[in-house]
């Protein structure tokens, strides 16, 4: 009873969130999205895409809202050319809206356009320069072509823009690796000495410090660091 109470309220708050969405359609194309909508978050993919279908066929001046969560729909059940078709016939509407744009870069480089998917992040970037997933993301692929002083000025720049942040550990133990990749031990110590105040609890990069301090015959700080490792 309670899980059906649930359902129905769910249903009814859905019903309110849905007609915003859809509030040039008529009540059939309202259903259809929602029914389309719903099936989708539960999981039911192949009832949920005769759904979509039938709204959009009914549909011809669909919503920004209703065009977003067809679009998230298609990147999830893997439909990435349909994706790049409906992106591509209404680009304008989403030129600025982050999350569609990084799910079209990610598209972009699975279907095997890389140099234009790697656009995209980089424009991301210069668009969001706080959005650590978009430089993550970006700085990964400058290291997969071994750009590695491309990534580093992405990720010091990223730095720059989020300086204090937590969440700069990862980006401090990446800059760390690729410093060791070009042979730059010393700063590889600076980045590994940053990502451990942000976070002193990491094994790996107690291993990492101890490693380092070894290859600059720091005795002290070599046990050190693996006695923290150990720890």
């Amino acid at each position: 009873e309670f899980m059906f109470k649930s359902i129905n309220l769910f249903v009814l708050f859905s019903c309110f969130n849905f007609t915003n969405l859809c509030q040039n359609s008529n009540q059939i194309d309202y259903q259809n999205f929602f029914l389309g909508s719903y099936k989708y978050r539960t999981g039911n993919t192949k009832s949920a895409q005769d759904s979509f279908d039938n709204f959009f066929k009914l549909n011809k001046n669909p919503s920004k809202q209703a065009l977003k969560e067809y679009l998230h729909f298609l990147f999830d059940t893997k439909q990435h050319n349909h994706f790049e078709s409906v992106l591509n016939s209404n680009e304008s509407m989403f030129n600025d809206d982050e999350q569609i744009q990084m799910l079209h870069a990610s598209i972009l480089k699975n279907l095997g356009a890389k140099k234009k998917s790697q656009e995209i992040q980089q424009r991301l970037i210069r668009q969001f320069p706080q959005n650590q997933e978009f430089a993550y993301e970006v700085v990964l692929h400058q290291i997969e072509n071994k750009n590695f002083q491309e990534a580093l000025k992405i990720l010091q720049k990223h730095l720059q823009e989020n300086v204090g942040s937590n969440s700069n550990f990862l980006f401090h133990v990446i800059a760390c690796k690729i410093y060791i990749s070009l042979g730059k031990i010393d700063e590889a110590k600076k980045s590994i000495e940053y990502a451990l105040k942000l976070h002193p609890q990491s094994g790996e990069s107690w291993l990492m410090f101890a490693l380092i301090n070894h290859e600059l015959d720091d005795i002290n700080a070599t046990i050190y660091g693996y006695s923290r490792f150990l720890d």
